[in-house]
């Protein structure tokens, strides 16, 4: 919940989001200690992380008119040994217990912010296989209800 409200606060600007579980509730406006021009960058590399050839998540953007942003990250459960270096030891062979958890928060559309979700996926792997690209799949779920609800 932090993680997604931190992308959500991002997205909007550098406002505190409170998350509520209705929709007629709601909550007073207010700045996070954060000047606007750190907000600015990094939402432009969250933009890029997603959008742009070499980011982390480009493998699961979305090709059309919306577009989201975001960062993939992968929680290392064990420390590898020095013989999987050595060995270029495959982290997914390893037994489920010690497999490395998978994440990707974001939000979208990039240009009108309206949806921050974050997606995380325990012993799944790396947040660029596994994580991203079920983001990636409820962004275009949520960018298709936007539109044809319009």
């Amino acid at each position: 919940m932090q993680i997604c409200k931190s992308m959500a606060q991002f997205a909007n600007g550098g406002y505190v989001v409170n998350p509520t579980f209705y929709l007629d509730e709601k909550s007073k406006l207010s700045r996070m200690d954060f000047d606007v021009d750190n907000i600015k960058i990094i939402n432009e590399a969250l933009v890029a992380a997603t959008n742009e050839p070499g980011g982390t998540s480009y493998g699961s953007r979305l090709n059309g008119k919306l577009k989201f942003a975001g960062k993939t990250g992968t929680s290392q459960v064990t420390k590898l040994t020095i013989k999987d270096r050595e060995d270029n030891a495959n982290p997914n062979a390893r037994e489920y217990k010690y497999r490395d958890h998978s994440l990707f928060a974001g939000f979208g559309p990039i240009e009108e912010p309206k949806y921050a979700v974050t997606v995380v996926a325990e012993h799944a792997g790396p947040g660029s296989r596994i994580a991203a690209p079920i983001a990636s799949s409820m962004f275009d779920f949520l960018f298709k209800k936007r539109v044809s609800n319009a």
